[in-house]
């Protein structure tokens, strides 16, 4: 069983069954490969995904060290970056902190691909991800979210009784930052 509440000093201390079974109680599921908590924040989801994209650049790492930067990078791309992203229009917008710990991961993959560790100068990972021509997730989610505003108003996605479906003539003006 999973409560979900905002505010834990009114929460109503109850208990379920089901045939005469109490249910135990989680502070977190995962539901679709999302993970919600009960207090609705994301720091599980983001800090399990942040994990399985490690891993799986470390899984990348040990069986592609002697690999061209092409293929690192088309990896990285396909194996790693989808399961960053993955509903990233859902759980949008997300702290700071969450998102410093999302970008770990590419930056750490930007090294990887690069194949350049040693070097510790101020702006060299940024220098490095502009070179391999990546946006920051962080602009991609902004892009993901912004898609899906488009697909829900063209009712491309359907979305029972969207609030966007009585707006006449809506119009949305978008103000895409720059890349990073």
């Amino acid at each position: 069983m999973l409560c979900i509440s905002n505010n834990k000093r009114h929460l109503i201390d109850t208990f379920y069954t089901l045939h005469q079974h109490i249910l135990a109680t989680e502070d977190s599921s995962k539901h679709l490969g999302v993970t919600v908590s009960d207090d609705l924040t994301w720091k599980k989801h983001v800090n399990a995904t942040a994990t399985k994209g490690n891993y799986t650049l470390e899984l990348l790492r040990r069986n592609l060290h002697g690999c061209t930067s092409q293929v690192k990078a088309s990896a990285y791309t396909t194996l790693v970056r989808p399961s960053l992203e993955y509903a990233s229009s859902v759980r949008d917008p997300i702290t700071a902190a969450d998102a410093h710990t999302l970008e770990q991961v590419q930056r750490k993959a930007a090294r990887y691909v690069t194949n350049r560790y040693t070097d510790q100068t101020p702006g060299c990972v940024t220098q490095m991800i502009v070179d391999l021509g990546w946006q920051s997730l962080q602009h991609r989610r902004y892009l993901a979210c912004i898609t899906m505003l488009f697909k829900i108003h063209n009712d491309v996605v359907v979305m029972p009784d969207s609030p966007l479906s009585t707006i006449e003539g809506f119009k949305a003006e978008v103000n895409i930052p720059p890349i990073h």
